[in-house]
């Protein structure tokens, strides 16, 4: 009796365990990967208001020299460039760079460097759009002041408590996260990681 009631308990432990397992080994939420998501995610914000929202701080006497006879209003289009704050974290175009690509995929960070960086042209290669960022030539890296009213206004957070991988290679991740905009719920947003040499990298905008 008491060998059955041991091999019982045994049993019953054995398949505690293996349940546990096959629970533990088919879960998507891998530690890493959603701790990876999570630090990616808290980084773009910064990256997303550098070009996509109000840009970086500028240094108040640059900026009133710069828009001193500013004529917004001109047919033709001017541009006024101020030197970024001393205090805002970045010197060049080549640190604003090496930021956005610890954060997005090389990929992705095209798109961003050629209209902040570059401009746009239209299809017979006038200039239609002034880069945001460049270095001047004493090397200081200097940020377009005139479109500061053009800013979009970027409130969009995230739960990252909610983070729920949905599906992983070795290649990439797909996950999905809660989204906050003015602090009040609204979607449930899909994002894409790569994994790169560097590591992961998100491959999908959050702003």
């Amino acid at each position: 009796m008491k060998k059955t009631v041991k091999l019982f308990v045994l049993f019953v432990l054995t398949a505690a365990f293996v349940i546990s397992c096959l629970a533990s080994c088919g879960s998507k939420n891998d530690p890493e990967t959603v701790a990876a998501a999570e630090e990616l995610i808290e980084k773009s914000y910064e990256i997303n208001e550098i070009f996509f929202g109000k840009g970086l701080a500028v240094d108040e006497e640059s900026r009133q020299e710069a828009l001193e006879g500013f004529d917004a209003q001109s047919d033709v289009q001017k541009v006024a460039y101020a030197k970024a704050d001393a205090l805002c974290g970045y010197d060049s175009v080549s640190s604003l760079k090496e930021a956005a690509l610890s954060v997005y995929t090389e990929q992705y960070c095209e798109v961003l460097f050629a209209s902040a960086f570059n401009g746009i042209k239209d299809a017979i290669g006038n200039t239609v759009e002034y880069a945001r960022y460049i270095d001047d030539e004493f090397g200081f890296l200097t940020v377009r002041v005139d479109i500061e009213e053009d800013a979009i206004k970027l409130d969009r957070t995230y739960d990252l408590s909610t983070i729920t991988i949905t599906k992983q290679t070795d290649s990439f991740a797909l996950f999905t996260v809660d989204s906050l905009v003015a602090g009040e719920p609204s979607d449930t947003v899909r994002i894409k990681m790569v994994m790169t040499e560097n590591g992961w990298r998100l491959d999908t905008p959050t702003y």
